[in-house]
């Protein structure tokens, strides 16, 4: 696999099987077996694997590129995947030897992150003793390992954090993931109780979120910072869902004939063509958004890229923030002109608009904050120490 067109070719004959096990995912929530199999197949996991342990080596296009497309299918299944792929990426920042053994023989491995330092940490001669509660775990009902970050606490009271690789018998789930929307991914939460952990399965959260670590050669996103990847990888899904409702709201303009009327067709009213155009065009521009955040990242860390200072990310988190609302407001106007009918449980758009509402209450996605960081930059203030960036 060369590219994202090719990663897109693969994936695209599996959307209707995708979308067609979306509501069983809802039901069980979980990914169903099927739907996890045609992705294991497709080998979507290995793409931000490097090649010289198997996988694909592709891009930021790439992981924006299957959230976009699976989207369109699933929501809550291009969420998983594009998550999971992602955290492959992270895997490769721990030493040669432990991303080794996590990926075993199959070059990859289905892991959660949970990236809110909601454990411990604590310093033992063999490594550290990891305890907590991480909630939000996508991807943990596939798991074969787990991210985790722990607070470390020093001698003289000072703060760290480290990510810590937990491995089965090392973590439970508990199952907590009742939810309105992308009930889907099984975001349950993990659990850790005073595991013993080697200090080699544990590197600086510090490190690890500016793209350092022990990356071998062609590792992809060498050196790219966590945060504006995580934005991408949370926002393509969110987008693509968006992409799904649309068509869903226009296949079902053909076939609707208005309640209270002598047989009036709804794809023959202005109102809904209106609502229709404006639509696109809002979901043109989010993707467009999505497109310029990764051509400017990939500007700054690719190849002969010299980064980005803090403040000046702003932009890109801003941005994406900006696609995902645009795409979730879009998606609200098609539903509020859709009817009453919409809402059965058995029409594809209510789960979309579910979906994505709940995908943009993401941390990463809250419009206030993103605005207020990115205002103190113009204004010459800077970010605050805890901004998202």
């Amino acid at each position: 696999m060369r590219d994202a067109e090719e990663l897109v070719a693969r994936v695209e004959p599996l959307l209707p099987t995708i979308a067609a096990n979306a509501a069983e995912g809802e039901r069980r929530r979980r990914l169903p077996d099927e739907t996890l199999a045609l992705l294991r197949d497709a080998e979507v996991f290995r793409a931000l694997v490097s090649p010289e342990r198997g996988g694909h080596g592709l891009g930021l296009d790439s992981v924006v590129a299957l959230g976009l497309t699976l989207g369109r299918a699933d929501t809550a299944t291009a969420w998983v995947t594009t998550f999971l792929v992602m955290h492959n990426w992270l895997l490769s920042m721990f030493p040669a030897a432990v991303v080794d053994d996590a990926f075993g023989d199959r070059g990859y491995a289905l892991a959660p992150a949970a990236l809110s330092p909601s454990g411990t940490a604590t310093p033992v001669p063999d490594g550290y003793r990891v305890s907590g509660r991480w909630s939000w775990g996508t991807g943990v009902m596939h798991a074969d390992a787990a991210l985790v970050t722990g607070v470390v606490t020093g001698d003289d009271g000072a703060l760290d954090l480290r990510m810590v690789l937990v491995l089965p018998g090392e973590f439970d789930v508990d199952d907590v993931w009742h939810t309105d929307g992308m009930r889907a991914t099984g975001s349950n939460d993990v659990v850790c109780r005073d595991v013993l952990v080697p200090a080699e399965r544990t590197v600086s959260f510090v490190d690890l979120a500016e793209g350092r670590g022990h990356p071998v050669a062609g590792t992809p996103l060498a050196g790219y910072p966590l945060v504006p990847v995580l934005c991408l990888t949370a926002a393509a899904p969110l987008v693509g869902g968006a992409g799904g409702a649309f068509e869903a709201y226009r296949a079902r303009l053909s076939e609707r004939v208005l309640a209270y009327t002598l047989g009036d067709r709804q794809a023959e009213k202005p109102s809904a063509q209106i609502r229709l155009a404006r639509a696109d065009v809002d979901l043109q521009a989010a993707r467009l958004l999505l497109d310029d955040c990764v051509r400017r990242l990939d500007r700054a860390y690719g190849p002969g890229g010299h980064g980005m200072a803090r403040a000046d990310r702003s932009p890109l988190r801003q941005a994406t923030v900006t696609a995902v609302h645009t795409a979730k407001r879009a998606v609200a106007s098609l539903c509020d002109a859709a009817g009453g009918s919409v809402h059965l449980l058995d029409q594809p758009l209510q789960r979309f608009q579910r979906d994505l509402n709940t995908g943009a209450g993401h941390a990463v996605f809250d419009e206030d904050r993103a605005a207020e960081t990115r205002g103190r930059v113009l204004v010459g203030l800077g970010p605050g120490p805890t901004d998202l960036l």
